[in-house]
């Protein structure tokens, strides 16, 4: 107990004396946020007669621009998956680094339709192939009132390949390592079995992404992500909205040796926040 305390002691006195040093940045994060919704695209898979379509509005919104997500269902009344995707929210984490899990956050209502709402997942297009989250609420429920919903921490192994099943295949997992192939970020919506259009408002649409060691996520790996450690860890503070993103050393938790990892790293010359 008297070692931990001492080597608690220790990395604070250390901060103490940093503060004020020079700081170096890392690799920024990828940090994708649209109200506007002028650069988008989307697409559909859906049982033969059914569709979906994609509206943007000026006005309406929350507060301004945002776009509707409407499914139509024909006389088998089947499966409707909208893949809707941001041309300009792009990564490649070849060149501009690897990606160690994504949060997504975007405002909805219902405008009409039956039911819970609408099916909401984070989407993300690599190689011509659509892979989505699950998440564990994911009904956008029925409200007319705008309301917020978000999701925090997934990695690539959390997203899987979208097909017509509705289960899709799990085995397949989009690429956020140094060796992926660019990436480009959406949402996602479903609905079946009902017998009218569905039509949902969405707007304020995010994505954040995190890089090993930036545990603040402000796109550089500073004297800030080594306070935000410290306070979590000893000071009860709030946990990082990608707890990998705190594994600076690659072990498998977020502690103490995480803290002295990042001081080694900016102060002593030590390697970056990796799994190499």
């Amino acid at each position: 107990m008297k070692a931990n305390a001492f080597k608690r002691n220790l990395v604070i006195g250390i901060m103490i004396l940093l503060i004020g040093v020079f700081i170096i940045p890392s690799d920024a994060l990828a940090d994708f946020a649209d109200g506007d919704f002028l650069n988008w695209y989307d697409t559909y898979i859906a049982t033969p007669g059914d569709s979906a379509y994609m509206t943007r509005y000026d006005s309406g919104g929350n507060p301004d621009a945002n776009v509707t997500s409407t499914t139509v269902y024909g006389p088998e009344h089947g499966v409707v998956f909208h893949l809707m995707v941001n041309n300009d929210a792009e990564w490649n984490p070849a060149i501009e680094g690897p990606i160690e899990c994504v949060t997504f956050q975007i405002d909805t209502k219902s405008v009409s339709g039956w039911g819970s709402g609408q099916a909401l997942e984070i989407l993300v297009l690599q190689n011509g192939q659509y892979f989505i989250a699950p998440w564990s609420s994911s009904a956008t429920g029925s409200s007319t009132e705008w309301h917020t919903m978000t999701l925090g921490g997934c990695q690539a192994s959390d997203f899987f390949l979208v097909d017509i099943t509705g289960g899709g295949d799990t085995t397949i997992h989009p690429d956020f390592s140094e060796s992926g192939t660019s990436i480009k970020f959406g949402f996602f919506t479903g609905n079946s079995g009902y017998m009218g259009p569905y039509t949902q408002r969405y707007d304020n649409w995010h994505i954040g992404a995190f890089s090993r060691g930036d545990v603040n996520r402000d796109g550089v790996i500073d004297l800030g992500d080594v306070v935000y450690l410290i306070t979590y860890l000893y000071k009860n503070g709030p946990a990082p909205d990608c707890l990998l993103a705190g594994d600076a050393n690659c072990s498998g938790e977020v502690e103490l040796g995480d803290v002295v990892y990042l001081i080694t790293y900016l102060y002593k010359a030590g390697p970056p926040p990796s799994c190499k």
